[in-house]
């Protein structure tokens, strides 16, 4: 392969093409994520070794890694302005999360407003957007032990809604009503008319969907009809065959939520 090998360590991977990182902890890898558990055991370990760990199929796993590595190549323009910091007391603060699939032309987008506004306003506008891959936990560092609504930055943008309603977090200044929904959007595309996307509180925003696709593999059905809906996939004759991305924890609340909304806590269990 161009990049690496079947039998190039996992340590190799990592240390070379740091930006793969993601894309080991996100396939059951959570080891890949701590700089002192990669020193233990990756250096000791071979990619197909590893895969074959995890009944994970080569050639695919090796097309997401020269995937990640190739995007990082492609877009590393758009990457680098992604983050800008400048200390004045007057400039506006935006800290956020971007989803994988569409972080690239939105920071595109992004940088190009930034450069717009702040020459036809005369202001200055730091910004620092990762990839929701990254976790919560990175914006939530930025908010971690702030008492004063004053010092929080003056945009969020997350992938999830966790902290927004987690009391540690964001939640304590949502009862302050210090948040407002500054987008001006009164429809959104009408595929979403019945689902009530709009805060009704005015606190947030959407600025876009990213929609969850089931695979089906036909192989393990079993005579079973494909499925559907969700009331298909909760049959019983599905129990303990729907996969779900765990590790995505925003998507996975997401899931949750859409099944509680409509079957309660049966649905859920």
């Amino acid at each position: 392969m161009k990049y690496f090998d079947e039998n190039s360590t996992l340590l190799e991977i990592v240390e070379k093409y740091p930006e793969t990182i993601p894309v080991f902890t996100s396939n059951g890898f959570s080891q890949m994520d701590s700089e002192e558990q990669r020193a233990k055991f990756a250096k000791s370990i071979s990619l197909k070794m590893a895969l074959m760990l995890k009944q994970l199929d080569l050639r695919i796993f090796s097309n997401l890694l020269i995937e990640a590595i190739e995007q990082e190549d492609t877009n590393i323009d758009a990457t680098l302005a992604a983050t800008t910091k400048i200390d004045d007391a007057e400039a506006l603060n935006i800290v956020g999360l971007l989803p994988c699939p569409v972080r690239i032309p939105l920071l595109e987008q992004f940088n190009n407003f930034v450069k717009k506004y702040s020459a036809s306003h005369d202001v200055i506008i730091n910004h620092e957007l990762k990839a929701a891959s990254m976790g919560l936990d990175w914006v939530e560092n930025n908010i971690k032990g702030v008492t004063d609504s004053k010092d929080l930055p003056d945009l969020f943008i997350s992938a999830g809604f966790d902290m927004f309603f987690d009391e540690e977090m964001i939640g304590k200044f949502k009862r302050q009503d210090v948040f407002a929904d500054t987008t001006k959007l009164e429809k959104f595309n009408t595929l979403f008319d019945d689902i009530h996307l709009k805060d009704p509180k005015g606190h947030y925003g959407v600025i876009g969907v990213v929609p969850a696709v089931f695979l089906i593999n036909k192989k393990e059905l079993d005579g079973r009809e494909v499925p559907k809906s969700w009331k298909d996939i909760l049959k019983p004759e599905f129990e303990k065959r729907v996969s779900l991305p765990v590790g995505d924890f925003d998507l996975f609340n997401g899931i949750l939520l859409n099944i509680h909304k409509h079957y309660g806590d049966e649905g859920v269990k």
